[in-house]
């Protein structure tokens, strides 16, 4: 699939062309350092922007527009990827060449400006109303995690193990910061967003992508924006082991283990950690976690290894009875331990087999092919073709002396009080 780069104005556009889909998309990804950026306030922001505007000034009249236009789909959103943090909008739309209607495409390149540039603001003020509905909603966002134990468990323990480092922020937000947000203040945040950061801009569909450079280009003309590289993982080699166990009123028992990558080198952190991973914990009954967790010994309902390759971090977690929390931190490490040395060809092939299916069908969808053009340019990650070309040059010796790197650095009881046999 053929990607055309365009620079103007200092804003890097890639055109993807297909069509496959009946579909078009059109990604704006504003790019900054993410230690620059006040999690909770940015992310608020895009919930105000994505409410209404100053011309649809409520929800009704907004959604009554989007009806008028054929109800295209959009999106925005913040991610961090390391020390990258991008804040997104994404809208979705049927391509012009399917509707009868003059000037279609200019109706939604409208849509994206009046969402980014026509804010529900006057006098220096976000809209009241809209400032205290979207403040009530994104409060009980925030606490939205609390009803999954899993991921009750995963905040507070990343909290705890990465304190010092921008790690351990959520990237939704937090409660404080929430509190010191007013609608004055939320403007200087706004006013702030798009100034010397970096922009791309992707664009994905058979359509006149010319016509939206050209729209783009002159919508944000009297902004400045810069050529950002991607920025470099997070380096926390200096982490030294630790523990911790917290009680709670639940009725299962969860254990987490983190796992510094920093170590890792260029090759093994694009190509081999994922073989790691999905050989140590992928998901299947015959990965070495399950093996010992679940097949041998029947100590845990579940167990996965997550990779976060930005933040040079893997943990594993597992749900167990309390009483079997020895038992299975020592099977933990004994399935960690193994991939030092006792990886068969066979657990090699078979995982290699299923990363070739898994990237053969990174094109079927467009959130698929924009996935992976945005990790190409952002992230620095090869496109599917190379990267299925290379990883089948990765041998069991590879996965052997990156395991070696691999450093055990927290461990974390989450005990169920109301856990019993």
């Amino acid at each position: 699939m053929k990607c055309i780069h365009i620079v103007k104005n200092n804003i890097n556009f890639y055109f993807i062309k297909t069509k496959k889909f009946k579909n078009s998309i059109i990604r704006l990804c504003l790019k900054e350092d993410a230690r620059e950026v006040n999690f909770t306030k940015r992310n608020f922001l895009t919930s105000l922007m994505s409410y209404n505007t100053h011309n649809y000034k409520t929800r009704k009249l907004f959604q009554r527009h989007l009806e008028d236009i054929y109800s295209p789909g959009y999106n925005l959103y913040v991610g961090r990827y390391g020390y990258n943090y991008i804040t997104s909008l994404e809208i979705d739309y049927l391509n012009p060449k399917y509707i009868n209607e003059d000037n279609y495409l200019d109706k939604i390149l409208d849509l994206m400006k009046e969402i980014l540039l026509n804010p529900n603001i006057k006098n220096n003020c976000w809209d009241e109303e809209t400032f205290n509905i979207r403040k009530e909603f994104f409060s009980n966002y925030l606490n939205e995690y609390k009803e999954d134990n899993d991921a009750v468990a995963y905040f507070d323990s990343v909290e705890d193990c990465f304190k010092d480092y921008i790690i351990s922020k959520r990237v939704s937000g937090n409660h404080k910061d929430l509190e010191s947000i007013t609608k004055e203040n939320i403007v200087e945040e706004y006013n702030n967003l798009f100034n010397n950061k970096g922009l791309d801009v992707y664009i994905l569909g058979d359509v006149d992508y010319l016509s939206i450079i050209n729209y783009i280009s002159k919508m944000l003309s009297n902004y400045s924006f810069i050529q950002m590289k991607p920025l470099k993982p997070i380096i926390h080699d200096d982490i030294d082991f630790a523990k911790k166990e917290v009680h709670k009123d639940i009725k299962e028992t969860i254990i987490i283990n983190y796992y510094d990558l920093s170590k890792l080198n260029k090759k093994e952190r694009v190509y081999v950690e994922i073989l790691y991973s999905k050989i140590l914990g992928g998901g299947s009954l015959s990965d070495k976690l399950s093996k010992y967790l679940r097949v041998e010994n029947s100590l845990s309902y579940y167990s996965s290894v997550s990779v976060h390759r930005n933040d040079n971090y893997m943990y594993i977690i597992t749900g167990v009875k309390k009483t079997k929390v020895d038992e299975a931190l020592k099977y933990i490490d004994k399935a960690v331990l193994e991939m030092n040395t006792n990886i068969s060809k066979q657990e090699l092939n078979s995982t290699l087999n299923g990363l070739n299916t898994d990237y053969k069908r990174r094109y079927d969808t467009m959130g698929k092919i924009l996935g992976q053009y945005f990790t190409h340019y952002n992230l620095g990650l090869p496109l599917p073709d190379l990267y299925r070309k290379n990883i089948l040059n990765i041998k069991i010796d590879d996965i052997y002396k990156m395991s070696k790197k691999v450093k055990k650095i927290y461990q974390y009881v989450l005990v169920g009080d109301k856990d019993e046999d």
